[in-house]
């Protein structure tokens, strides 16, 4: 599955930054803390709401033991969790999980960005990398995520990537004391008219660095 999976992904140039998706690595322990820690404002009202406290949820031990849990996921072939790396440094995740073989041929994606990077067109970059190689390299059929409807961003970003709403999922999950409705999207390769990276590209919101 490893080997099916290639890492890291193209590079692009997103308003004079450089971006793509690698595999996460226990060097990023520090900037994957400060950002979790500093961006509590900005990530909180969309996650699933946590048992602990927020600071001590986030300190860079912890993401080391992340890190090991998630090459087993890799290895296993369940998920392709990857950082979101801009200019050589750490600026969110992306993570295509769930993955489901057989007749479904189908899995999750789920992705973040530090509230420094947001507005400048790196959350659409990384999610379009992310889908393409879900379908190219991955190899899945269907690719779904979900999303808070009152989070108009993501939502702008799941449409500029070719997923399409299917419906509303009630009472999904415990966000901020409450529990919250989320809206399903899904991307399917068969509707995939070209490569979402190379649309991206196309439309000037990207280019291929070199």
């Amino acid at each position: 599955m490893t080997k099916a999976m290639p890492l890291p992904s193209a590079l692009l140039n997103v308003g004079g930054a450089r971006v793509h998706l690698r595999e996460p690595s226990k060097k990023d322990a520090a900037e994957w803390a400060r950002l979790r820690r500093a961006g509590r404002a900005h990530l909180e009202p969309w996650e699933p709401q946590i048992t602990e406290q927020w600071d001590t949820a986030y300190q860079p031990r912890r993401w080391k033991r992340i890190v090991r849990a998630q090459r087993e996921a890799r290895k296993a072939g369940t998920a392709l969790p990857m950082v979101i790396d801009v200019d050589g440094r750490f600026a969110g995740e992306a993570t295509i999980g769930g993955i489901v073989r057989g007749a479904n041929q189908s899995a999750w994606l789920g992705y973040w960005i530090g509230h420094e990077y947001t507005g400048s067109g790196i959350g659409s970059a990384a999610v379009a990398l992310a889908v393409d190689i879900a379908f190219d390299s991955v190899r899945v059929q269907r690719l779904e995520a979900t999303v808070k409807p009152d989070n108009l961003a993501s939502l702008a970003v799941l449409r500029r990537a070719g997923f399409l709403e299917e419906g509303r999922l009630r009472n999904y999950l415990r966000i901020g004391g409450a529990r919250r409705d989320h809206l399903l999207f899904a991307a399917l390769d068969s509707e995939r008219v070209m490569p979402v990276v190379k649309d991206l590209v196309i439309s000037g919101r990207a280019a291929y660095a070199k």
